[in-house]
């Protein structure tokens, strides 16, 4: 833990017994985004942006147990980290992560990577967008995500559903207006 306290804390409780807590990493800056997801085998994932007021950005981390420590790996996607994320696990283990990034203009657009062979798949789902809120993840039986992101227009509620092909990612968008 840094000087100032910032850390990531994660807590598991066993079946019988207390709660087991460690620090899964040691922030730079305050963690605006978080999310937490189980594999398989009942193990703990997260992902998280960490880096808001650095030079160079926030960045979207996954990180998993390696024994008693844990290990954060950065996911490269294209831009900075707006601070929104949603993590699930496919039943072989790989991580999926859908992420909001900031650009010019302050507009957001969602992107989603995937674990591939020890590397990311990333692609962009939506158009630039001021007033992008919300965001879920799921994986269907058939390991498919499936992507919500909310967006505000002018004082009047949205909600954009995407899914995207686990295969071709390729965004099949339904407005519901709510």
């Amino acid at each position: 833990m840094t000087r100032d306290g910032r850390a990531l804390r994660v807590g598991t409780r066993p079946a019988h017994g207390s709660w087991r807590w460690a620090v899964a990493r040691t922030a730079t800056s305050a963690i605006q985004g978080l999310d937490l997801a189980v594999d398989p085998a009942g193990g703990a994932r997260l992902a998280f942006t960490d880096g808001a007021g650095t030079t160079a950005g926030a960045k979207l981390f996954v990180a998993r147990p390696t024994g008693a420590t844990w290990t954060a790996a950065v996911v490269p996607v294209p831009g900075t980290v707006a601070g929104i994320v949603a993590l699930a696990v496919d039943a072989a283990g790989a991580e999926h992560v859908t992420y909001a990034l900031v650009g010019g203009n302050s507009l957001i657009w969602i992107g989603y990577a995937r674990a591939v062979g020890g590397g990311w798949d990333a692609t962009t789902l939506s158009e630039p967008n001021s007033n992008n809120s919300a965001l879920g993840l799921a994986l269907d039986d058939a390991g498919r995500p499936h992507v919500a992101y909310g967006i505000a227009r002018h004082g009047s509620g949205t909600v954009h559903t995407t899914t995207v092909s686990y295969t071709h990612l390729r965004a099949h968008e339904t407005v519901l207006d709510l």
